[in-house]
Parts: C-alpha cells; sequence; structure tokens
C-alpha cells in the first residue's frame, strides 16, 4: 500500500487528475444537489423546460470558443519560449474579445426578432461562461492545475447560494433558477478573471500574430468541436422539437431530462481525466511511447467497468427510493447512457494522439460522420420510441466514434514504425 500511495504521489498526470476530479466532484456535488432539489420541487414537465433551457445556454460557449481552447492548450504546451508564448496567448485573447461581442450582439438581435426574454437571459449567461471558461487554457497548457481545480467549484457555489436566496424570498420557479444562473455566471466571471491576473499572469492581448495563425491550427478542430456541440445537445433539442410538433409526449423530454441528469457526475470523472492527459500526451511523438499510452487506458478497463457497474446500481437506488414513482420511466434509459459515456471516454482519450500538427484532420472527419449518425438516428428514432429512442442514437454515436478511432490508431501506429 506505501507503495502504491509513493507512486501516486510521484505521478504529475495521477496528482493532477486527483486535483481536477476533486475539484469537479466538489463543483458536481454542488450542482447535483441544487438539481435532485429541483427535479424534486418541479413537476417532470417542468424540470424537461429547464433542461431544455440550460441545454441552450450550454450552447453558447462553444462560439466563444471555435475550437481554440482545446487547441490552443495543446499547440501551446510544447513552447518553452516565453515571447513566443505569450504572442500566441494575445492572439488567443483578442479573438475571444472579438467573438464575444460579436456573440452579445447576436444575443441583442434574437431578442429584437423573437422577443423571448427568457431565453435571451439564458443565452446572455452562456456567453459569459464562456468567456469565463477560457481562463483555463493558458493554466491547463503550463500544467498549473491548482488553478483550474480552484476556480472549477466557484460557479456552482454563487449559483446555490443565490438560487436558494431567490427561493426564500419566492416560490421555486424556472423563472428564479434561470436569474439566479445569470447572476451566478456574471460574478464567476469577475471573480475568476481576478484570480487570473494574481495567478496566473497579467491579461496579455497584444500580438504581432495574424487572426488565420490559431485557424490554420484549429481548422479540425473547430469542426469537431463545434459538431460535438451539436452533437451533445442534439437529443434535447430533437425531443423539444417533436414534443412542440405535438410528435412525441412532453414526458418523453422529462423522462430522458432526468436520466441523462442522473447520469451527469459520471461524465465529470471522464472529462477530468481527458483534461489532464491533453497536454501530456500532445507532448508524445515516438511511435513506442504513444503504443505505451495506449496500453495503459486499455488496462483502466479493470477500474472503469467496476465503477460503472457500482454507479448505475447507485443511481437506480436514488431513483427507487428517493424519487419513487417520479422517474421511475427513466430507468430502462439509465443503461444505455452509462455505457455510451464509458465508450465515450475510451474513445476521447485514444484520440488525444491525432491532437497534433498534421493529425487533426482525422478529429474533424471522425465528429462529421458522428453528426450525421446522430440526427439521422434522432430523426428516425425519437418519433418512434421517444426518451428510448434518443438514449439509443446517443449509444450508437458512440460506438460509431468509438470504431473510427480504433481503426485510425492501428492504421497510425501498428501499420507504421513510428508516428508521422
Amino acid at each position: 500500500m506505501n507503495t502504491i500511495i509513493k507512486k501516486l504521489k510521484s505521478s504529475p498526470t495521477l496528482k493532477n487528475f486527483g486535483i481536477i476530479v476533486a475539484s469537479r466532484f466538489l463543483s458536481s456535488g454542488l450542482y447535483m444537489f441544487l438539481t435532485f432539489y429541483l427535479m424534486d420541487v418541479m413537476s417532470a414537465k417542468q424540470f424537461g423546460q429547464y433542461s431544455y433551457l440550460y441545454a441552450l445556454a450550454g450552447y453558447i460557449p462553444f462560439y466563444v470558443t471555435l475550437g481554440i481552447n482545446k487547441s490552443f492548450t495543446a499547440f501551446t504546451s510544447n513552447i518553452s519560449n516565453e515571447n513566443e508564448y505569450n504572442n500566441y496567448l494575445g492572439l488567443f485573447w483578442k479573438t475571444k474579445i472579438i467573438l464575444s461581442f460579436i456573440m452579445l450582439l447576436l444575443i441583442v438581435i434574437h431578442y429584437l426578432f423573437v422577443g423571448i426574454l427568457i431565453e435571451s437571459v439564458v443565452l446572455l449567461g452562456g456567453l459569459m461562461f464562456g468567456f469565463t471558461e477560457s481562463f483555463k487554457s493558458p493554466a491547463e497548457s503550463r500544467k498549473q492545475f491548482d488553478f483550474v481545480s480552484l476556480i472549477v467549484p466557484i460557479r456552482n457555489v454563487l449559483l446555490l447560494i443565490i438560487t436558494f436566496s431567490l427561493f426564500w424570498i419566492d416560490k421555486p420557479s424556472i423563472k428564479n433558477v434561470i436569474i439566479a444562473l445569470l447572476f451566478a455566471n456574471g460574478l464567476n466571471l469577475l471573480i475568476t478573471g481576478i484570480l487570473y491576473l494574481k495567478k496566473i499572469g497579467p491579461f496579455q492581448w497584444k500580438t504581432t500574430l495574424p487572426f488565420s495563425t490559431l485557424f490554420n491550427h484549429t481548422k479540425w478542430i473547430f469542426v469537431k468541436e463545434f459538431l460535438l456541440n451539436n452533437l451533445a445537445r442534439i437529443e434535447i433539442f430533437a425531443l423539444t422539437y417533436f414534443v412542440t410538433t405535438g410528435q412525441i409526449a412532453e414526458v418523453e423530454r422529462a423522462y430522458f431530462s432526468g436520466a441523462f441528469t442522473l447520469c451527469f457526475v459520471l461524465p465529470i470523472i471522464t472529462n477530468s481525466l481527458t483534461k489532464v492527459l491533453l497536454p501530456e500526451v500532445a507532448t508524445l511523438t515516438a511511435s513506442r511511447t504513444l503504443k505505451f499510452y495506449l496500453k495503459k487506458i486499455k488496462r483502466s478497463l479493470k477500474l472503469s467497468v467496476p465503477i460503472a457497474l457500482a454507479f448505475y446500481v447507485t443511481i437506480y437506488m436514488i431513483v427507487k427510493f428517493y424519487f419513487r414513482s417520479k422517474y421511475e420511466n427513466s430507468l430502462p434509459l439509465f443503461p444505455f447512457i452509462i455505457l455510451a459515456t464509458l465508450i465515450s471516454f475510451y474513445s476521447n482519450n485514444i484520440s488525444l494522439i491525432f491532437y497534433r500538427e498534421g493529425k487533426v484532420k482525422f478529429i474533424g472527419i471522425q465528429s462529421i460522420i458522428q453528426f450525421l449518425v446522430g440526427l439521422l438516428g434522432c430523426i428516425t428514432l425519437i418519433p418512434l420510441y421517444g426518451a428510448m429512442g434518443a438514449v439509443i442514437s446517443l449509444l450508437i454515436v458512440r460506438v460509431v466514434g468509438f470504431v473510427l478511432v480504433l481503426s485510425k490508431t492501428k492504421k497510425s501506429l501498428y501499420g507504421k514504425t513510428e508516428f508521422n
């Protein structure tokens, strides 16, 4: 046991993973506490509507990044020259400011033409959250995960405090939750910005690089992030469309939202490891070291499968004994979502070996195929099977992505002596 503990302490990757997971667990724990409360006090239909609005808020941050966050982390992890790094950093922030201004203008236009205030408020909250997320990338590229772990829980701490303060003044409602979300994201942006200046460095925005520099590095990552941003929410958006057109009952969206929300904590673990591994794997070049990395990923099945099974049993018991009949129809959806998450975990971490010059095109092509499969799956399966159709489509997309990654990896690493 002492030997294992010493190995854990001496491994920077495991240490960073532990820090990020602990931080994200705290953050997700706070959010799950709030979510369980909302699932309890709201009707299933109301929670389904709230899930749609929350998904809408999560849709906007991509348009502040355009794939730049992940690619910045990957491509600057190898840069040791401080002036060269600051030049990229200046372009990074300059691009973010311009994109944020454009999105703010589009949100105003959306309100003027559509006139739905609650949607505009949600979009504004998503914009602020998207800009706040940008502070993580410079820290991740320099492997300063202590800063990342510090800022991760801030938003949800604020969200919990503001939401319950509003509920104390007024009754629980979707309107009050959305207002709390807006203020929490605004304060989160302010606090994170101050911490960034204190712990990471000055807000660098001067650069001699043209805007095309980042796009040349990120065009295929942009394609991937754009399509996966849509793919991550395609089921809830498709369910909302079919509910609005009367093709399926509104409770189908509620059952999917309940199942997807209850399984939310599992991706917290998987995504944390991916974030930590990205700057580590981006520095690997030789075929031998990449093969060793893949072997370690494969060995993790001994741990990940039992965790997934234990997670399923835990969530099942929560629904049976806490929510009872309210979300009982969500129970058959759990195995599909958990299996899809597990497959996605391995697909994402294996595909990290393609986040390098000359290799990111595959990532974009893979995302195009997955998006088309997901769109076709939602269009054909949801009208027939409702929420079950949505999770089947979700699983099929993840399986297709995994098969593509394995095929490409075999060709790239095991069909050649070097990873060129």
